[in-house]
């Protein structure tokens, strides 16, 4: 199964912000950050990717045992 991911990365020499889940968070000059939902609201110096990346079900099976 594929998932959409998000790399925010900060291209300018000041703070940028962008607004997740009502709460505005802060990227300092260069600093990047990767999240699985796309954030609400960006300011225009954070440049956004995204890609798709293959990720398993995560579900583990327990094998009965016959008796």
């Amino acid at each position: 199964m594929k998932q959409t991911y998000y790399i925010l990365k900060n291209i300018s020499r000041s703070e940028a912000t962008y607004l997740m889940d009502g709460e505005y968070k802060t990227l300092y000059p260069g600093q990047s950050i990767e999240l699985s939902r796309c954030p609400t609201n960006k300011t225009n110096n954070i440049m956004m990717t995204i890609y798709r990346k293959e990720v398993g079900d995560g579900l583990i099976l327990k094998k009965k045992s016959k008796q």
